[in-house]
């Protein structure tokens, strides 16, 4: 697990401070909201609610109740700080996290859905299934645990892949592809 810079560390210890110092109930609740968007901020830079709770040692729920409350208070603003990106999220290399991806349109998208893996490939539900279960097509999991995501790029691999002579992908000539690519 990546660990959060010093100075952002520093500062959420910081914040972590003054919400034990604040003296009364509407002092200490401005702190945690100030204290939430901190996190929020640094959510949005690219790090994960996981590595901010190691970072604090409290709880990842709380991490997200405070982070989730800081948007609905912020509504469509953002938070005016900045906060580095991950040491492997450079531009060159940089891919979102599936959650940040699914509120940009289709279009702009790396990651899909099902539904729109299906409409991109022009293919079945089942299509695309036999394709993951075969392992021709990697996928990753919604963080819901519910919805599979696949990138773009790897449904063009799968499309631009040998032809059997039926209609459809010839599995084994794709898999060899593949196995011969990553060794």
């Amino acid at each position: 697990m990546r660990s959060l810079p010093p100075d952002v560390v520093d500062q959420l210890h910081r914040a972590q401070g003054l919400e034990l110092l604040a003296d009364g109930l509407d002092r200490r609740r401005r702190a945690v909201a100030a204290t939430g968007v901190l996190m929020l901020a640094i959510v949005e830079a690219g790090w994960t609610r996981v590595e901010i709770a190691a970072a604090l040692g409290i709880n990842q729920q709380t991490v997200a109740k405070r982070v989730a409350a800081a948007r609905a208070r912020l509504g469509d603003g953002r938070p005016a700080l900045v906060v580095g990106i991950p040491p492997d999220r450079h531009p060159a290399g940089w891919r979102p996290h599936p959650l940040a991806v699914l509120e940009l349109p289709v279009g702009e998208r790396e990651w899909l859905t099902m539904a729109e893996a299906m409409a991109f490939a022009g293919r079945s539900r089942m299509t695309v299934q036999t394709w993951r279960d075969e392992g021709l097509l990697p996928n990753t999991r919604h963080p819901n645990g519910r919805v599979y995501l696949y990138l773009r790029a790897d449904l063009q691999r799968v499309l631009r892949g040998p032809q059997a002579k039926r209609r459809g992908i010839d599995h084994q000539a794709l898999r060899a592809q593949i196995e011969r690519a990553v060794v």
